[in-house]
Formats: C-alpha cells, structure tokens, sequence
C-alpha cells in the first residue's frame, strides 16, 4: 500500500512508467551548478512529498546530494550519503558487479530474496521492421565520449558479411551518437538492415525475443538483449570491467581484450558459429 515514487532521467521516465512498479515517475533533468532555478526546482520537488524512507540505487556523488537537499527531519536513507541511516559502508562496494552491490545495499533495509531482472512489460509490435524469420541484432555503438569500448566498425563490418553468408540477415540498432557507424557498416553490407534511431526500448526487449543472437559492445541495448532471453556476445576492452557490469546468466558470451582493436574477426565469429 505504499506510495512509491521513482526518480529517474527523462531518458527512462518513459520505460519506467510503462513497468507499472511505480505510482509516480519523476524525472531529475541533473541541473548543473551554474543552473540554480534547476537546482531550486530539483529542491522543490524532493521537498514536495514527505518520504518514509528512499533507495538510493545510483549511489553516485550527485544523488548523495540530494540527501542534503531533503528537509529535516531527514527520512530513512538506504546509500552512501554521508549521514544517511542505512550507509553501505562495505569498503570494496565499487570492486563488485552493480546487482551484488545493490543486493548488499537493499539487504541494509531487510529487503531480501531479490528476484532476477524482468522486462516482460516491454512489448512492441515489431511486424512494422518487415523483418526475415532469421536475424540477428548487432550493436556497434556505445557511449559516444567513451570510443575506447567500440570494436572497430570495419570488424563489425567483417562479421555482418559472414551473417549474412550463413542466411542470417544482421539488424544494425543504436542511437544517434551510433549513425556514423551503422552507416559505414550498411555500405560496407548492403544487405544489412539498418534501424539506427528508430528503435525504443520495448522495440529492442521484442526483437531480441526473436534474434538468433546479439552481438556488441559494452552498451545497455545488451543488457535488454540479455534480459530478454537472446543469446548474447558482448565485447569488452579495459576500458570496462566486466567483472563489475557484465551481463549475467548462461546465455552471455564475455570476450575481453585489452583493446578491441586486438580482437580478432575470427574470434567473434567462433563464438557466433555456436549460436547457429
């Protein structure tokens, strides 16, 4: 019967709201330090209900700020705000994988037996994209301030041209920071579909239930991928760990080189071959 509310950016507010776990969604735009009306809205906002108690699952610099902007008397605080009633103050919390770590920390306020993620509630009728019986999703981006975690497109390239020689027609996903990519690798195989830009979060949860695979880098889609049951191959360089960020379960592949460009085309593909 309580009334939960998430807090969340504006990019997420959407896939929040449609997961119906929540009573109110409320979007943090994270208004700069030389935005004070933001920061006074922000201020309001959090001020705005009178909380029981508040999960702090970012756990960053920024949402432990928000510990101050709350009025006194402070509400239960489950985080690493400083002064907070339910400090996790496991001294290696950022050596181990993002699920053990927000176990350990929703364990501080006797929530236990956390069920594995679910996304079932993202559907889409993914007949618009006209797709074959036989595709794969592959996802070559990233975070456009991060290259470091990219396979080179030329190697993404190489392998959209052996999917294709084994009938598997490659399905190119991303962003907008990912159009450059997608589009070098689409006239590089023009037999590849490329849907950059124009897939939401319920479009990717539906194609992967259907994907022979997934391949990519070190992004969210392979998250949702995961999730939703695809078989997924996700390559990582050090400039992640996928000790701490990995995909879970026994459909993930995790192929990890100091640099991608180190990886080999003919590594993927063994991987690939035994997802046929």
């Amino acid at each position: 019967n309580a009334n939960i509310i998430c807090l969340t950016t504006p990019a997420y507010a959407g896939l929040l709201k449609k997961s119906g776990l929540f009573d109110t969604v409320w979007e943090d735009k994270k208004p700069k330090f030389w935005q004070p009306l933001g920061i006074y809205n922000l201020y309001k906002l959090l001020n705005s209900e009178t909380f029981d108690c508040v999960y702090d699952l970012q756990t960053s610099q920024r949402t432990g700020l928000y510990y101050k902007y709350i009025s006194d008397p402070k509400p239960k605080w489950v985080g690493v705000a400083k002064g907070c009633s339910h400090f996790h103050d496991n001294p290696d919390r950022k050596k181990i994988h993002t699920l053990e770590r927000q176990q350990e920390l929703l364990g501080l306020a006797g929530i236990q037996n956390i069920p594995a993620p679910q996304i079932d509630f993202l559907q889409s009728d993914i007949e618009k994209f006209s797709l074959p019986d036989k595709y794969c999703l592959i996802v070559p981006g990233g975070a456009a301030h991060r290259p470091e975690k990219r396979w080179p497109p030329e190697c993404y390239a190489h392998v959209v041209g052996w999917c294709l020689e084994e009938g598997v027609r490659p399905v190119l996903i991303g962003g907008e920071s990912e159009a450059a990519v997608c589009d070098f690798i689409e006239a590089a195989q023009p037999r590849c579909i490329n849907l950059n830009s124009v897939t939401t979060f319920e479009d990717i949860a539906s194609l992967s239930r259907r994907a022979i695979f997934a391949l990519g880098n070190d992004t969210g889609p392979m998250h949702i991928a995961n999730v939703a049951g695809c078989k997924t191959i996700v390559l990582f360089s050090d400039a992640s760990d996928p000790a701490l960020c990995a995909p879970r379960g026994d459909q993930v592949t995790i192929l990890h080189k100091p640099g991608l460009a180190s990886l080999s085309v003919d590594e993927v593909i063994e991987k690939l071959s035994k997802c046929l």
